[in-house]
């Protein structure tokens, strides 16, 4: 995948732009016909003008490929454990039926509460409580704001991290970086009636220096028990 993001429309745009700022330096050099040194004077900032554009998406491509190069999943450790509490999403019952966990633990639909799911006796056992009971979270590690799960890490580049951490020790033991770039403000002019959501990555864009491990960051850190039995 490129670091850049513009297309033929994005081109055609750019250049429309960069016609009209000749266009008015032109007319501004008339205005000024007498005036012997005008385009030492317009000259730089009509190339500047006409340059911004382009510095724009290769500032936010350069940006972006230095981002996704610390990108994707790593682990730092593995626990062994019999369920977790996710709190990224109501996630509980399909973990329990796909993984094998005795229990898991996600948001309830009760403001501030928690959701503690069990099977007991083939039976869906769900209990509302105040405080998750699980030693291991799944998380969102920026969260500045209840429904923002990402922080800024320049001009339209978005970073978003989950990480797994053991609440008793503050230990971290993994997290997945994830990087989102938004288009250029030429190419938002279109992209934003179409598809404004960008691009991103979880890994290097150098395919040679990929991680090797991708995927949901709890199924690499997180192990059910009965996986070891």
């Amino acid at each position: 995948m490129s670091a850049f993001q513009i297309t033929p429309f994005g081109f055609i745009i750019i250049g429309i732009y960069s016609f009209g700022i000749w266009v008015i330096a032109l007319v501004f050099s008339r205005i000024f016909a007498s005036f012997r040194k005008r385009w030492w004077i317009l000259g730089p900032p009509t190339l500047a003008m006409i340059a911004l554009p382009w510095g724009e998406e290769i500032w936010i491509a350069s940006r972006f490929k230095e981002a996704c190069s610390d990108a994707g999943v790593k682990v730092y450790r593995q626990v062994e454990v019999d369920g977790f509490y996710d709190s990224t999403m109501r996630s509980g019952y399909s973990l329990i039926r796909e993984k094998g966990f005795a229990f898991m633990e996600h948001p309830s639909n009760k403001k501030g509460k928690v959701d503690h799911i069990e099977i007991e006796h083939g039976e869906w056992v769900t209990k509302t409580i105040d405080q998750p009971s699980a030693r291991y979270h799944f998380k969102h590690s920026y969260q500045p704001k209840p429904f923002q799960n990402w922080v800024s890490i320049g001009w339209r580049i978005d970073k978003i991290q989950y990480e797994v951490i053991d609440t008793e020790t503050d230990e971290v033991l993994g997290v997945d970086v994830r990087i989102k770039r938004y288009p250029s403000f030429a190419e938002s002019l279109w992209l934003r009636f179409f598809d404004p959501r960008g691009v991103g990555c979880s890994g290097p864009l150098d395919t040679s220096k990929k991680h090797s491990q991708t995927g949901i960051l709890y199924d690499h850190v997180i192990i059910p028990k009965k996986v070891f039995d």
